[in-house]
């Protein structure tokens, strides 16, 4: 698995192509739990539970700036559709500059969403390198991982991380 996805990624540098992926999830990386509720007024509440958390979408704002990252969508929300996340993440704050440039594949059956994102970096394999950022393990992907926790999300530490990542891999 590992094998063919680096022959890809260098067969691709050589020939200068320049795409860089970010798999994305959802739940436990731009939504987060929210724990006090009498913290919010309802329309705060509201917002919460309609749009990522905003401090989120700037952590990942501003790792696709950063290293011209084209958002793959690999959240179990893609469910609702294409158009329905990217709907949702430039309703939540998502610089509309930044490129969603597809989702991995719904199938009947289950696949562990690693191996969902092998399909999709074969069947599209015009890419230069990627990473993942999710709340799951990617076993053999582990490499491209930002893990986060599910109750954390996308913040600070794993904003640094991915910067960390990307510096050796981008």
């Amino acid at each position: 698995m590992r094998i063919a996805l680096n022959k890809i990624r260098r067969d691709n540098f050589n020939k200068n192509i320049k795409n860089n992926l970010l798999f994305l999830d959802f739940d436990g990386v731009i939504n987060i739990p929210i724990f006090n509720f009498s913290l919010f007024t309802n329309k705060e509440l509201e917002d919460l539970y309609n749009k990522a958390n905003p401090d989120r979408i700037k952590n990942l704002n501003k790792l696709c700036k950063m290293f011209n990252l084209n958002i793959v969508i690999s959240s179990s929300w893609r469910i609702s559709g294409l158009e329905y996340c990217i709907d949702y993440l430039l309703k939540s704050g998502l610089d509309p500059s930044i490129n969603i440039v597809g989702m991995t594949k719904l199938e009947k059956g289950y696949k562990k969403r690693f191996y969902k994102i092998y399909e999709y970096l074969i069947e599209n394999p015009y890419f230069t390198n990627f990473i993942i950022i999710d709340d799951l393990d990617m076993f053999y992907l582990n490499s491209f991982l930002i893990k986060t926790k599910f109750e954390d999300g996308f913040d600070e530490k794993k904003l640094k991380e991915a910067i960390d990542l990307c510096n050796k891999f981008i």
